[in-house]
């Protein structure tokens, strides 16, 4: 199994600013999450693993050239507004929204943030990959408690693996097949 993992923003782009730079979050989560998903033997790259501008097109492009099974790309939401607050992940194919629910739960869970929802989405990154993709949005840099939340996960290493170990977990189920046959389970059982 491949993943690409796509710290958003990056070099001259630094994304959503306010309490945090959303590219220093996004690029700080991209290589906690590789050491996670590499001890459970999952092949990964990256679309950037340094303070470099990364075009859309190549980011999709790299994926899409790799063979990846799996591409997750991680930002922060900024608003005008500072009330403005939570997570919320997209998908675009709708095959990929259950990996989407679960990676949005690990989020909530683990930063305690408020739950916006998994959304449809037509993100560049999601909808021109041809593997399964999803688009964190982990909170809003622009507000002040997410904002903390945020800082934290830069500062707190053990937040920050407690994080991408919630992470990992979602992206290992989903890719297992036994996964598959428990999914299948539950959902035969509720009728």
């Amino acid at each position: 199994m491949k993943v690409i993992i796509d710290a958003g923003h990056g070099g001259s782009d630094p994304g959503a600013m306010g309490h945090v730079i959303e590219k220093e979050v996004n690029l700080a989560i991209a290589l906690a999450l590789k050491y996670v998903l590499v001890k459970n033997d999952i092949d990964v790259s990256y679309t950037r693993y340094e303070d470099t501008f990364v075009s859309l097109q190549e980011r999709y492009q790299i994926a899409n050239e790799m063979g990846a099974d799996l591409f997750v790309s991680i930002h922060c939401n900024g608003a005008d507004s500072e009330e403005a607050q939570g997570s919320e992940t997209y998908y675009y194919k709708n095959k990929d929204k259950l990996l989407a629910e679960k990676l949005n739960q690990g989020i909530t869970k683990v930063l305690g943030t408020k739950d916006r929802g998994v959304k449809h989405g037509k993100f560049a990154v999601i909808r021109k990959t041809t593997m399964p993709a999803v688009l964190l949005e982990l909170a809003f840099v622009s507000n002040q408690e997410d904002g903390k939340r945020l800082k934290d996960l830069l500062e707190n290493r053990e937040l920050r693996l407690e994080l991408v170990n919630n992470l990992a977990k979602a992206i290992v189920y989903y890719k297992k097949p036994m996964g598959v046959i428990k999914r299948l389970y539950r959902y035969l059982k509720k009728k």
